[in-house]
């Protein structure tokens, strides 16, 4: 499905985002191709305020940090990624209508590196010889949709989904990478895994992870 136009959140209200856009982040390669194949995986994806703590990073997620669900994924064809509408719910559901607020709102003036990051789980070739970054050749499942600071691959709130107000867009500030490491893999090998694109969760995570490994391309 192609997105083209302001969308209508289900019983008004919400927003629509920016999830991931095709582009290298913490070393990842997202072809903009492998982002349109994943489409149906983000539908009904949960909305968390933050990554998982240090106490979670076995996959478990805190009820107190929902703030929403993602539905009608469709492809933005002028920003070349996956958008969302997000509908507030549960108990962080304010903290993500306040920060979405401010950011469509404060036109012209700074605001801070505040956007969406996924949890996701990929499979990806190896190192090309001579290069940096790997490239993703499917992504398997989406595990979260968080709100973060400093997002690494696009994530944004782009505009305001309200039956009884005008939509009001919000003007990218440009993409900002994490300089944190992810988990380095053998050039020739690359086995799939919980990939946080924040970097600093995912170590920890496999880790601590009871996934089975999935053969690569």
């Amino acid at each position: 499905e192609i997105i083209d136009s302001p969308m209508e959140a289900a019983g008004g209200g919400g927003f629509l985002i920016l999830a991931i856009t095709a582009g290298v982040g913490n070393g990842w390669n997202f072809p903009a191709e492998v982002l349109r194949q994943s489409l149906p995986l983000w539908d009904g994806v949960e909305c968390f305020v933050d990554h998982a703590g240090a106490d979670r990073l076995s996959g478990g997620r805190s009820i107190r940090d929902l703030g929403g669900v993602c539905s009608t994924p469709g492809w933005d064809e002028t920003r070349q990624g996956v958008r969302l509408a997000l509908t507030p719910f549960g108990p962080a559901a304010d903290v993500v209508r306040e920060v979405g607020r401010e950011m469509l709102t404060r036109s012209g003036a700074p605001i801070p590196r505040v956007g969406f990051s996924a949890d996701l789980l990929l499979r990806a070739a190896g190192t090309p010889e001579g290069g940096t970054e790997r490239e993703v050749r499917e992504i398997i499942k989406i595990l979260s949709v968080d709100l973060v600071h400093n997002p690494a691959r696009g994530g944004a709130f782009l505009q305001a989904l309200s039956a009884g107000e005008p939509s009001r867009i919000c003007k990218e500030k440009g993409v900002h990478w994490m300089t944190t490491e992810v988990l380095e893999a053998e050039p020739a090998v690359v086995t799939p895994a919980p990939v946080d694109l924040c970097g600093s969760l995912l170590e920890a995570r496999l880790s601590g992870s009871s996934l089975p490994s999935l053969a690569c391309d």
